[in-house]
């Protein structure tokens, strides 16, 4: 199966099935140094149960390194980053990033994926680097495959990630 699919900004997305397992494999070994630098354990990220969903594979591989960037980037040193997966709704498989961050105040939720947006940080903390341009374009691409990314998070109890992808059909 390889159907095509646009973007937004008018990239082309080639859709196949993609084995989920390989995907976060592949984003993991592209952001060990940088967990490792910033002392963050994430070790709960992968391995995990065998499940094919359809996507553009550049584009997963995309936004699974941009939301473990992004959870790295905001979690203190110490703390952790994790992913793990599950079945979602309307017959889609969710993909989840978590980590024991500074999380995000509820007025913020609905801007982080705002093109240029960027969460203000807490009194006396120092902004993280980033143009503001990740989260808009991870959320783009999701939906552009027929998926959709979404956020749960609390301040000081870090921040969840979803991305749902559409289960590949048998």
């Amino acid at each position: 199966m390889h159907e095509a699919a646009k973007s937004a900004d008018g990239r082309t997305l080639n859709l196949e099935i993609l084995d989920i397992a390989e995907l976060v494999a592949n984003a993991k070994a592209l952001v060990v140094l940088p967990a490792q630098t910033a002392d963050i354990d994430i070790s709960r990220v992968g391995p995990m149960a065998a499940g094919q969903v359809t996507g553009d594979r550049a584009a997963c591989t995309q936004i699974l390194v941009n939301l473990l960037t992004n959870a790295i980037k905001f979690t203190p040193a110490g703390g952790s980053v994790g992913l793990e997966t599950q079945p979602g709704p309307n017959g889609k498989l969710q993909t989840v990033v978590w980590d024991t961050g500074v999380g995000i105040p509820p007025e913020e939720q609905s801007k982080i994926f705002q093109s240029r947006y960027r969460v203000q940080p807490p009194a006396g903390g120092h902004a993280a680097p980033g143009q503001g341009f990740g989260l808009a374009i991870s959320r783009d691409l999701a939906r552009a495959m027929g998926g959709d990314l979404t956020v749960a998070s609390q301040p000081g109890q870090g921040s969840r990630f979803i991305l749902s992808l559409p289960l590949a059909e048998a």
